[in-house]
């Protein structure tokens, strides 16, 4: 129930923490899309789509050092996250009370942020809010970070993709310099083509259990994707 950093987790199953590393690769998982199975890191696995608070606030102390506008930014929460209706979406274990959803009708029928397959919830406030946002149930503990943040300068540009368990920052140098060089964070600069997909990582070798899973998958894949254009 404590974080831990990537390098620490590296640090115990022998493997290498660097830009491009998969926790897949890092943990030795035999699988290297859901992360489960038998592994030489017994304990949890990093959040995906989100961005824990321990970073977030940090992060933003440093996102708002580099721009002009802290108080209009711009927040991208993707729509199929269930909390954001309420009931019948999400309900509380043990309660028959439902759950109200944390934004008003007219919020709820804005129009929405489309970006390929991903549509998204668009809201609009001071960067200080982010953390506020983030807590999205005051009766239990809950979060989620916005998956997209950026300035009405923008100046930069943060995502969280839903099925990433890594943020992305874009920005200047002098903004990634910073954010590189906050303790708080742990924190990788990264380039346009460098591939953060699952087979990314070639310094920590993937566990050839989860190779085989893959090509097991991508075979399946492959055989409906040729039955349904049939169709």
């Amino acid at each position: 129930d404590e974080p831990v950093t990537w390098a620490a987790v590296a640090a115990t199953t022998g493997r290498t923490v660097h830009a491009l590393a998969q926790w897949h690769a890092v943990v030795d998982s035999p699988d290297m899309v859901n992360n489960v199975g038998e592994s030489r890191w017994p304990y949890g696995s990093p959040s995906t789509g989100s961005l824990d608070e321990e970073a977030l606030g940090p992060l933003c102390d440093v996102l708002a050092a580099h721009t002009i506008t802290p108080d209009d930014c711009f927040y991208g929460l993707w729509e199929g996250w269930g909390w954001i209706y309420g009931s019948p979406a999400i309900a509380t274990l043990g309660s028959r009370e439902p759950v109200a959803s944390p934004f008003t009708a007219q919020e709820l029928a804005s129009p929405r942020l489309h970006l390929p397959s991903r549509d998204y919830l668009l809201l609009r406030g001071p960067l200080s809010a982010a953390l506020a946002l983030s807590r999205y149930d005051k009766s239990w503990p809950a979060w989620q970070s916005p998956n997209l943040l950026w300035p009405a300068d923008r100046a930069w540009f943060l995502a969280s993709e839903i099925d990433f368990n890594s943020t992305l920052v874009a920005g200047d140098t002098d903004l990634i310099a910073d954010i590189l060089a906050c303790p708080a964070l742990e924190s990788w600069p990264v380039r346009p083509h460098d591939s953060l997909g699952s087979d990314g990582d070639t310094v920590n070798p993937t566990n050839q259990r989860a190779i085989q899973h893959a090509h097991i998958r991508e075979g399946l894949f492959r055989r409906l994707a040729t039955r349904f254009s049939g169709r």
